[in-house]
């Protein structure tokens, strides 16, 4: 075999070689550049997740903490003078503890129990969800939703009673059916569940027992 003929066999083989090694880099995924792609996909499942469960995320982490209580301190239980004589009111207060702004707050009266004998409840005939109105507002705001910022307290009328009918205890409530006027038509103790609600916040239910001696000046809570 010439020297040619060598030096032409060892040109192709090494080429093949060359060829082959090529062809092998290809093929194998370069580590950095899969992690890499990897970081991207993560990076596009926590993002896909963060904008389906928004909305849930903000509510855990930066929603506000509403508490209600009632009493018969002199800001929720108290006497004033009106055009027909004195009003005897029950009111109950909302504090919100949190740092974040409660939007929207309302209060609703979903429940009413009549405690027996034994502490046995009885349901009384009411079946609605009536708003209670706010405390020391203009009338055409008794209704409207209240924003709450941190560490401020309002507070919502819950009953009330006056020496013109000083039998009759009427619920404060933003419109009042005719067929709940008379449903604290017998002296007693009564169990009240009010719902707190506000937006983008799941409602919580509160609880007032009140004692109704049948006349204006003996309502108290217990």
């Amino acid at each position: 075999m010439s020297v040619a003929s060598l030096i032409r066999r060892q040109s192709s083989g090494s080429f093949r070689v060359i060829a082959a090694t090529l062809l092998m880099e290809k093929q194998m995924p370069d580590p950095a550049s899969t992690w890499s792609n990897i970081a991207v996909i993560v990076n596009m499942a926590i993002g896909v997740c963060v904008g389906l469960f928004a909305d849930k995320i903000n509510g855990l982490l930066f929603r506000p903490r509403l508490d209600v209580r009632f009493g018969n301190g002199v800001d929720l239980r108290g006497v004033t003078s009106g055009p027909h004589g004195k009003y005897l009111y029950l009111r109950g207060a909302i504090q919100n503890k949190s740092r974040f702004a409660a939007e929207n707050v309302k209060a609703y009266l979903v429940r009413i129990d009549k405690i027996e004998p034994n502490d046995r409840l009885a349901r009384i005939d009411y079946t609605d969800a009536l708003q209670l109105r706010w405390s020391a507002v203009a009338e055409d705001q008794r209704a409207a939703g209240r924003e709450i910022p941190s560490d401020i307290v309002f507070c919502f009328d819950v009953l009330a009673t006056n020496e013109r009918c000083p039998t009759e205890l009427a619920l404060s409530t933003v419109f009042l059916p005719t067929r709940y006027r008379q449903l604290f038509s017998l002296p007693g103790q009564y169990k009240l569940s009010i719902s707190i609600t506000a937006d983008a916040q799941r409602a919580t239910r509160h609880y007032v027992t009140i004692e109704w001696g049948g006349h204006w000046d003996r309502l108290r809570v217990i």
